[in-house]
């Protein structure tokens, strides 16, 4: 391929932020498409649900768009959902305010995460305070909430995820709060090749690149035995072109986080650029997943092109930046 110009990536950046714009709904919420599918299905039919996850990291990547492009309004009505959709008692679900879901640590530590990046004033150290009651006997975090709605309380079983305690510790790295059995739960995760497998919830580039997120966006050097692992990992998945638009756009990021300096990704940009499509948009990958456990088993997915694009996004974003 021939050298892409900086004209060109200016150009996808604000084709595809036109894009993500546009399809921000009246709420300030960004689309979210779940669908079914057993192992054997590649095509499947999806359908719109409501979900503050997906505009939490959707915020994330706009605060690295926003040192180009003013972001300003699609970020206030972004924060203004993720407020609205906030219960009393301070907790967020997945599928948003009232819905017939526990709280998760995970949405939680996520949309907080996204409101500390944006300066929304909160008391994050109380809350911070009080999560630290949803973690097991090792001092790793359950995915669960369940004593935080009454109609939970008895459920039994609560697991415990990599990349769910990941997205916990970045939320606590912006703290500058240190967790050091999570650090090391996570690191251990990589050393045993653990995260090259599907967790229960996330397939391993979606981990990969919350891993690399707690590390750079968070500063967490606590994560930095991981790093060589990861790096070396992502250097094998750069030269593979039949990834999709949300795996590249996923492992652009991820492999820019794990470098202090300029990441040699100027090719992974140029092939993730030549993915967008002609009105601005990347396409719908699986970003993250649930497992019921039938014969034949299903795999509930979700992901959308909105998703996708703000990822792609962020990876323009973080090469222009440190380019230049």
């Amino acid at each position: 391929m021939a050298k892409i110009m900086e004209s060109q990536i200016e150009t996808a950046l604000e084709k595809g932020f036109s894009f993500l714009s546009s399809r921000q709904l009246p709420s300030g919420e960004f689309p979210t498409k779940q669908w079914i599918g057993d192992n054997a299905c590649k095509r499947a039919l999806k359908f719109p649900i409501k979900s503050v996850f997906v505009t939490s990291f959707v915020l994330h990547s706009l605060k690295y768009v926003s040192r180009f492009i003013n972001v300003e309004q699609t970020a206030q009505k972004a924060i203004e959902f993720l407020l609205c959709e906030m219960e009393d008692d301070g907790l967020w679900r997945f599928y948003g305010k009232k819905s017939n879901i526990p709280y998760d640590i995970d949405c939680v530590c996520c949309v907080l995460a996204a409101l500390k990046e944006w300066a929304i004033e909160m008391d994050y150290e109380t809350m911070a305070s009080r999560l630290l009651r949803y973690r097991t006997a090792q001092n790793v975090f359950n995915t669960w909430i369940l004593d935080g709605d009454s109609r939970f309380l008895e459920i039994e079983y609560n697991d415990v995820d990599w990349v769910v305690n990941a997205n916990v510790l970045f939320f606590y790295s912006l703290l500058s709060q240190r967790l050091p059995e999570v650090e090391q739960y996570i690191i251990t995760s990589i050393e045993t090749d653990t995260f090259k497998q599907r967790s229960i919830y996330y397939p391993p580039m979606s981990g990969i690149y919350c891993l690399t997120r707690a590390y750079s966006d968070g500063q967490n050097q606590g994560l930095k035995p991981a790093i060589s692992k990861i790096k070396e990992n992502l250097n094998t998945k750069a030269e593979d072109r039949s990834q999709d638009s949300l795996s590249t756009a996923l492992a652009t990021i991820a492999l820019q986080n794990c470098y202090e300096g300029k990441a040699p990704i100027a090719q992974l940009i140029e092939y993730l650029i030549s993915m967008q499509r002609i009105d601005g948009r990347w396409s719908t990958g699986v970003f993250f997943s649930s497992i019921v456990r039938k014969r034949p088993e299903i795999i509930f997915k979700w992901g959308s092109e909105e998703l996708t694009t703000a990822f792609a996004l962020e990876a323009i974003s973080k090469y222009l930046d440190k380019s230049r």
